[in-house]
């Protein structure tokens, strides 16, 4: 019965990793296609495309079988990628990365204590949908949250929580939202919603305000009658009441009545197959961004929570004795003005002998950081790249491989086509 279900286990690794990388090709040809019938001939762009399509090779996912948890010893299957690519355009990479935002969540949950009248909630924030570019889209609900999180009502009932974004695709256009778990007091849903409306409405006008100055400035103002005649209106949203939609959910503070929650929150960014059936102009647009926004985020108690597990947590005993005197003497001169004092002045013997370290440099050399894959390409050329990116590939997967079969030396790995590997036979 045990051997069955590791099997049926196994087999659903193996599906997963299968259809992981089905997308990522398809999201790679979705950009080459895009590129091609765009004449775009910008070599970043056609660099990343390459970077997603290795990524998604065959011989780059493993599945494991026995994998051990080290704290509970429990065995399990499991699958990855040797290399990462980090674009996310990615299935696989934007996976590795949800798996690192929960781990965040569930760090910053650890030990967070409510309050009295305080419950979690887990609330989903919308936005009409707009006939606006993804980037587009995404900067006005960007501006309608910032405005949410600085107003007294979000202050005083919201503690803390975490905030990540998703957006699907929809015949009117995309549909972004925003999933949060949070720590808040009693909430009104109709005043909550109309605080949110409120917001909305004002990260519209600015939006569109902005959008219209653009257009004056690159028409020497010849549209400025127009605008004096026709002031930008709040945005309208068309439900019965005109309040934007919310989804409130109070959860359990158990670790299962916040499990699925976690789940959600810390989700893809969207589904696997929404890439491809972007328009070409906006994937282009996505491709091109240098440095993608966050995410996911954690704010107020969340954060603070974290931090103080991060400290409390270090395996480092000794750096966590230094992490905690120095908390305990900045509390100290806050509180009675006293000097802080973190090194030890005291002589280590009765004599007095030279220091072992005054041949040492003033300065420890800083370790030379590797030039970035976009910059190599401006300075080197494509062509170059490739050759590079092969060899870069080569060693990570090995490297990689050799990690995974130390780590779970009893486990039986084997990549997607066909080749095995494991502690034995590296």
């Amino acid at each position: 019965m045990q051997n069955s279900l590791q099997n049926s286990e196994l087999k659903d690794r193996e599906d997963v990793a299968e259809s992981r990388v089905s997308f990522g090709a398809s999201s790679a040809s979705a950009l080459f296609y895009a590129l091609n019938h765009n004449k775009i001939r910008d070599e970043e762009l056609w660099g990343l495309g390459n970077r997603i399509r290795v990524c998604s090779e065959r011989e780059n996912h493993w599945i494991g079988d026995e994998l051990h948890n080290t704290e509970t010893g429990e065995l399990y299957a499991g699958n990855g990628n040797l290399w990462s690519c980090g674009s996310k355009l990615c299935p696989s990479c934007v996976a590795k990365a949800s798996i690192r935002s929960r781990k965040e969540l569930k760090l910053s949950l650890k030990n967070q204590k409510l309050l009295t009248g305080e419950m979690y909630q887990f609330i989903t924030l919308t936005i009409p949908n707009p006939n606006l570019s993804l980037i587009q889209t995404r900067t006005v609900i960007d501006k309608a949250w910032t405005l949410f999180r600085k107003r007294d009502y979000f202050k005083q009932k919201v503690r803390g929580g975490s905030k990540s974004e998703e957006f699907t695709l929809t015949e009117n256009g995309y549909h972004y939202h925003y999933h949060l778990l949070c720590v808040t007091r009693f909430l009104n849903f109709t005043e909550f919603r109309r605080e949110w409306t409120e917001c909305i409405q004002a990260a519209f006008k600015e939006f569109y305000l902005s959008l219209f100055l653009q257009a004056c400035i690159a028409d020497n103002f010849a549209y400025l009658k127009i605008a004096f005649a026709n002031p930008i209106l709040p945005y309208e949203i068309k439900t019965e009441d005109g309040l934007a939609m919310v989804k409130v959910k109070r959860l359990s503070s158990s670790a299962n009545g916040l499990k699925g929650a976690i789940q959600e929150v810390c989700k893809y960014v969207t589904k696997s197959d929404s890439w491809e059936k972007l328009p070409q102009k906006d994937l282009i647009e996505i491709a091109s961004i240098k440095r993608f926004w966050r995410m996911f985020e954690i704010f107020g108690s969340f954060r603070a929570q974290r931090n103080a597990n991060v400290v409390l947590e270090s395996p480092n005993v000794f750096i966590t004795h230094l992490l905690t005197k120095l908390i305990v003497e900045v509390l100290k001169y806050i509180q009675t003005g006293e000097r802080i004092t973190i090194l030890d002045t005291k002589q280590i013997s009765d004599g007095e002998c030279s220091s072992e370290v005054e041949d040492l440099p003033d300065k420890v050399p800083k370790r030379r950081r590797e030039m970035g894959w976009r910059k190599y390409i401006l300075e080197n050329g494509l062509e170059s790249y490739f050759e590079k990116l092969a060899e870069q590939v080569e060693k990570t997967r090995y490297a990689r491989k050799c990690f995974l079969s130390l780590k779970y030396k009893y486990a039986m790995f084997s990549t997607l086509d066909g080749v095995s590997f494991s502690f034995e036979e590296l």
